[in-house]
């Protein structure tokens, strides 16, 4: 079984299938990749390799070996 090595935030993550919708990427990234997991829709996702973003929760993401994603908060931060 082949599978493909990226990351999120810095985090390794590993997939079977190079297509993943930006929720799933989000979810499987999680807490280690600074993800809050209850608040994806106020994340964009930025392919650094490709320079290709995603805002739509639902969007096909094709997922390359060595794919670099940065996961960013575009929502309001809370204030402590």
């Amino acid at each position: 079984k082949i599978e493909i090595h990226y990351q999120v935030n810095g985090e390794n993550q590993a997939i079977a299938s190079n297509r993943l919708t930006m929720v799933a990427i989000l979810e499987r990234a999680g807490k280690p990749a600074s993800i809050n997991v209850d608040d994806l829709s106020s994340y964009y996702l930025e392919n650094v390799v490709t320079g290709k973003c995603y805002d739509d929760l639902d969007a096909e993401v094709i997922v390359c070996e060595g794919d670099r994603f940065i996961a960013v908060h575009s929502g309001k931060t809370p204030i402590a």
